[in-house]
């Protein structure tokens, strides 16, 4: 049975690596409530890219609250 988070367990990239979790990034990760949505430009794209990737870096540093 998996752990519990503990407060020695600071920095997501601790959790993960205590947890062995990988991220799940994926366009059919989360499906409800994402029928019917206007296709998003290549311009949406670059900039949902860039943001994801500044999320990460920056989650994978910081402590959590």
């Amino acid at each position: 049975m998996p752990g519990i988070v503990s407060s020695r367990d600071s920095e997501m990239a601790a959790v993960q690596e205590r947890f062995n979790l990988t991220d799940a990034i994926g366009d059919r990760f989360f499906t409800k409530g994402f029928e019917n949505l206007p296709a998003l430009t290549d311009a949406d794209q670059t900039a949902l890219a860039h943001l994801q990737q500044r999320f990460f870096e920056h989650r994978d540093r910081s402590s959590l609250p």
